[in-house]
């Protein structure tokens, strides 16, 4: 298997959109009551690894557990998705929100070919036209 994944612009913008301190509160602080606790540096290497990756447009192809984590939450809590909404208010025209819910789908199935520990699970609602 190939040792990383390319991804394209738009698709490594995702990843990036999301504030490294927004991932780590979320995987540290805010997490979800039955998560597993991460210790923070390793937080912190992680997400540090995964935005470097993603600055040069690639992912690698054997994440940790906890890499894909942080890959979760700056696919899934990004705030790319308020502008791919169907809604013109924040400046996003339809053309830019059809590539971006392609670059979405995308960037999706690539993870999912690698099943990274732990699974990708995709919510029905952005598959079924929801963002």
């Amino acid at each position: 298997m190939n040792s990383e994944i390319k991804l394209t612009k738009q698709e490594a913008q995702i990843i990036l959109d999301r504030p490294e301190d927004c991932v780590w509160e979320r995987l540290t602080i805010w997490r979800d009551a039955d998560a597993e606790a991460w210790d923070e540096d390793k937080v912190s290497e992680a997400i540090d690894h995964i935005y470097a990756s993603a600055k040069n447009k690639i992912i690698p192809a054997n994440l940790t557990k906890l890499e894909a984590e942080v890959m979760f939450d700056c696919v899934g809590g990004g705030t790319w998705l308020v502008y791919v909404q169907d809604s013109d208010s924040y400046g996003s025209t339809p053309q830019w929100r059809s590539r971006a819910r392609k670059s979405f789908k995308t960037i999706c199935e690539k993870l999912e070919a690698i099943n990274p520990p732990g699974g990708w699970e995709i919510q029905p609602y952005y598959w079924s036209g929801g963002v």
